[in-house]
């Protein structure tokens, strides 16, 4: 008996309907909607084309805050012929040398992360150009640290990482540390194995610790991309992990994260012994 057409349902939710010849017989193809042939695989799998996101890039450290300053007037952005890396802090900003900072305008839903250079009174140099201009009546000014190589045992040490009024999806974090002492699976870092863990968390409606790692065994059981480097001739020991999310041969999803949303890193233990530990994180904005 001659097989009859009949419509199938994909995930676009668009109605498919099986190429049916006039004798019955079931072409290898579907016609969609819009009367677009689609060559199916032999396995019946329509073949597909990945493209990459074009949304602007997320790349940042996990920060802790660790004071606050305002900004005296609105700072001037860089343009291709321009490279200004000066603002204009009010007095009592407590900013230093060696300083990170971060300017905050959540009305504007952008943020500005740098170095702090030189200090002159009020007036900070940092070590990149203004990507934007920052409004002084609507911009938050944050003294923040990205060093992760701090003590925690009495008192949990939390680094964070939020989005602004846009939706991000995180792919990818990359841990690195450096010591004067060389490291192995045994070791966290190059300490010995942590009684607490260092634990990474998603706070976005629900609550979940998703790792805590007491060593560095622990860091590459999950993330496995685990290398270590020798110091050569001097300077520090390192390791370095990816720890990578979305792909289907990761772990299969991303971590959304919208402006009430946290991921955290949390140092339980005493870490100061380690020259420098830090976390940076990669992904995306989400548009519709």
């Amino acid at each position: 008996m001659p097989i009859q057409p009949k419509e199938i349902q994909v995930v676009d939710q668009d109605h498919h309907k099986l190429d049916v010849n006039s004798d019955g017989s079931i072409n290898n193809r579907i016609v969609d909607s819009s009367g677009s042939v689609w060559e199916l695989e032999l396995n019946g799998a329509m073949p597909v084309n990945i493209q990459d996101q074009t949304t602007p890039p997320v790349d940042d450290y996990f920060l802790q805050s660790i004071g606050n300053f305002t900004i005296s007037s609105d700072t001037v952005a860089a343009t291709p012929t321009t490279v200004p890396k000066t603002f204009e802090a009010n007095s009592g900003h407590g900013i230093i040398v060696t300083d990170e900072i971060l300017l905050l305008d959540v009305a504007q839903n952008k943020n500005f992360y740098s170095n702090v250079t030189s200090v002159s009174i009020n007036t900070i140099v940092v070590d990149k150009p203004m990507d934007e201009t920052f409004a002084s009546d609507t911009t938050l000014g944050r003294i923040v640290t990205s060093e992760m190589a701090v003590d925690g045992s009495s008192t949990p040490q939390i680094f964070t990482a939020r989005a602004g009024t846009t939706e991000l999806d995180i792919t990818r974090a990359i841990i690195t540390m450096q010591s004067g002492s060389s490291m192995d699976d045994s070791r966290f870092g190059s300490l010995t194995a942590l009684s607490n863990g260092f634990s990474f968390r998603i706070l976005n409606g629900f609550k979940k610790t998703i790792f805590n790692f007491h060593s560095n065994q622990d860091i590459k059981q999950f993330c496995y991309d685990v290398d270590y480097s020798d110091r050569a001739p001097a300077g520090f020991f390192g390791l370095s992990a990816r720890i990578s999310f979305g792909g289907q041969d990761k772990h299969g999803v991303t971590l959304r994260i919208g402006p009430n949303d946290w991921l955290q890193w949390i140092v339980q233990d005493d870490l100061t012994d380690m020259d420098s530990i830090k976390v940076a994180l990669e992904g995306h904005e989400v548009t519709d």
